[in-house]
């Protein structure tokens, strides 16, 4: 290995090649990963936004953007592409806080189509006191298959994670609490998914596909929406624990055309969550004003009145159109949805009741013919290709054992390991109910500062019942949150280069003439 340049101002680069590169050239042109397998670890100086934004300039397809321990608070926004990973030393050990950045703290596009993943990482923001609308992650230019995973999300006004576009990704064991901005509760979402607009309307619904983003096995608390969507979203929230919404706001959220937004969510799939409220009560469990969708074998309550609630948008607009409006749902399926205990079915918006005809819209049973997609997703336990799988050079493989070699006792970020102990109060890769502080005033928020500008109105005014508080309007925009094809021949001709190149190497190795070249099985992965 080439010795390793150690500087404050500079990341850190260390670069090996497998002896099995030519075997994962090919499996790299497979997954989509052609001429990146040259991956390194990069070690950032810190984590502070220069150091960070050094890291990414540095890094190439593949490589790995190691954060170590320590709280670290940005000045500015990091700004990189997609195609590598982001790895904490663990949501207890690495903090990044928002600082004076009233945006994103990482914005990440995925306009070159290539993974990427951000784990053990804790991220801080300025607080929900109404001055700031800050954000942790931006993954923007329809990412396809990002992995965000065991990070911990706290007290941002704004957004925790915020994906546009085409996209496709998964969204797992992360702790997201108190996201929302200030006591109006005008805005604040965990994951906030807004899809590519129209384009997303003229293709064909696409459930139980991976066609999505799918937000599952994370904890939510004190945070507006869990999840919100709009102009042509498609999520799938599922297998997460939803509690305590701030001011009896609603969880799960998808928005319609509606607030000044000129497209409504497309799909949803809302499954296997349990969401309670035991600060209060909540006006709705799920509002669903745009797209088709399911929900089922969910568990609302204590706390959560009308646990599914559909309506034709909330701003008014709904009286300038006739049946069907445009964007309006017009397939809902819900099943095996309980509150406290008691079986449940879907409650239409008074006065909407022109819109929704049951056997027509909405459905108090199962979808015919859908199949829920693969759980847990295939994304999950997986990670970049990292050094062909070979033991990286003191760095932690991001949740799973090296082939073969669990990391001796080492705890990776957030998944227990073989019997280790993890890094921080995790159980077994899922954060703890309720505050994630593991003793550490660091991860108390912060000092507030800064006027973000004019508050953003939300496109979550709840219904005219007497138990319903009084929300606002948005102002425009998303409304409340805002085509990639098949290989092409290079994508083609890079395949057929990397499997002659597998040939020569086979056939030409001392020794190997006429018997397979291929590593051995790796071990298991998380």
């Amino acid at each position: 290995m080439p010795p390793i340049e150690v500087s404050p101002f500079r990341a850190v680069r260390s670069t090996k090649r497998s002896r099995f590169f030519p075997v994962v050239a090919l499996a790299s042109v497979v997954l989509g990963w052609a001429g990146q397998v040259d991956a390194a670890t990069i070690t950032a100086a810190s984590g502070n936004a220069v150091d960070l934004q050094a890291a990414c300039n540095q890094a190439k397809p593949g490589d790995v953007i190691a954060i170590p321990a320590g709280t670290f608070t940005f000045d500015r926004t990091v700004t990189c592409s997609t195609g590598f990973s982001f790895r904490g030393a663990g949501e207890s050990q690495t903090v990044l806080r928002s600082g004076s950045v009233t945006t994103a703290m990482l914005y990440l596009s995925g306009a070159n189509g290539l993974r990427t993943e951000i784990s053990g990482i804790t991220f801080i923001g300025t607080g929900n006191d109404g001055s700031r609308l800050d954000l942790a992650l931006h993954l923007t230019d329809s990412p396809k298959d990002f992995r965000v995973h065991h990070c911990t999300i706290i007290g941002f006004g704004g957004y925790g994670i915020y994906v546009s576009g085409n996209s496709r990704g998964v969204v797992d064991h992360c702790t997201f609490k108190d996201v929302h901005y200030g006591t109006v509760d005008s805005m604040g979402y965990g994951v906030c998914v807004i899809g590519d607009g129209a384009a997303s309307w003229s293709r064909p619904l696409a459930l139980g596909t991976a066609e999505a983003v799918f937000v599952e096995d994370n904890q939510f608390s004190g945070t507006r929406h869990a999840v919100a969507s709009n102009a042509g979203s498609r999520y799938v929230f599922r297998h997460n624990q939803v509690r305590d919404p701030p001011a009896n706001w609603v969880p799960i959220d998808a928005h319609g055309r509606e607030y000044g937004s000129t497209t409504g969510s497309r799909s949803f799939e809302i499954y296997e969550n349990t969401v309670a409220n035991q600060v209060g009560t909540a006006w709705a469990g799920s509002v669903i004003r745009g797209g088709d969708g399911v929900i089922f074998n969910n568990q609302f309550g204590p706390g959560i009145n009308n646990p599914i609630y559909l309506a034709n948008r909330l701003d008014g607009s709904e009286t300038g159109c006739s049946y069907p409006c445009p964007d309006q749902t017009r397939a809902l399926y819900a099943w095996n949805n309980t509150n406290a205990g008691a079986p449940i079915a879907i409650t239409v918006r008074a006065g909407h009741e022109p819109f929704f005809m049951l056997g027509r819209d909405y459905f108090n049973g199962p979808m015919p013919g859908y199949t829920p997609y693969v759980y847990p997703h295939p994304l999950v336990g997986t990670a970049l290709p990292v050094d062909a799988g070979s033991p990286d050079a003191g760095a932690v493989d991001a949740g799973r054992p090296d082939a073969g070699q669990p990391d001796a006792s080492v705890a990776d970020a957030g998944v227990r390991d073989a019997g280790s102990t993890d890094a921080g109060p995790v159980d077994g890769g899922l954060p703890d109910a309720g505050p994630v502080d593991a003793g550490s005033g660091a991860l108390d928020g912060g000092e507030l500062a800064g006027d973000a500008g004019t508050p953003r109105r939300d496109a979550g005014t709840p219904p005219d019942t007497g138990d319903a508080p009084s929300g606002l309007a948005d102002g425009g925009g998303v409304g409340g949150c805002a085509t990639t094809g098949g290989p092409g021949a290079g994508t083609w001709l890079a395949l057929l280069a990397a499997w002659l190149a597998v040939r020569a190497t086979c056939s030409s190795s001392p020794g190997r003439r006429g018997r397979s070249a291929w590593p051995r099985r790796p071990g298991r992965w998380w």
